[in-house]
């Protein structure tokens, strides 16, 4: 994901980067205002690691970070994450970050297919779940 990004939605990358990194005081994210060297030596202020470290570890964390601008929360593979209980592997969460950028893409791109789609695959999923066979009591 492009910084510039994260920097736009920086209320929603607070959220994600709590859950990276626990020792971040909120207000002085904010305070950062996504400012990308700020943040870096916030990170060495709470954990102490070396520069090179952090840079890495602050790098991959921007490759799967996963942002939904348009609901305003932590994107769809946060949230995939979030129901296991467990993290996922880092090839795992870098093939949903993949898939939900392609998905983004294509609502912008073409939003009333994307819409007939999402309906469509909807119908289909409520004869699935209709068809199954309820468990007795």
């Amino acid at each position: 994901m492009d910084w510039t990004e994260i920097e736009n939605h920086w209320d929603q990358a607070i959220v994600l980067l709590k859950r990276q990194w626990e020792r971040l005081p909120e207000a002085r994210l904010r305070e950062t205002s996504g400012d990308r060297g700020k943040l870096l030596a916030l990170l060495h202020e709470a954990y102490g690691d070396e520069p090179r470290t952090l840079e890495r570890a602050l790098s991959r964390w921007q490759e799967a970070a996963v942002l939904n601008p348009m609901h305003g929360a932590p994107g769809f593979t946060e949230h995939i994450l979030a129901g296991t209980g467990r993290p996922a592997p880092a090839a795992g969460r870098q093939a949903l970050a993949r898939v939900s950028r392609a998905l983004g893409e294509a609502v912008r791109q073409q939003p009333l297919t994307a819409l007939g789609c999402a309906a469509a695959l909807g119908l289909l999923l409520g004869r699935a779940l209709k068809r199954r066979p309820r468990a007795e009591a």
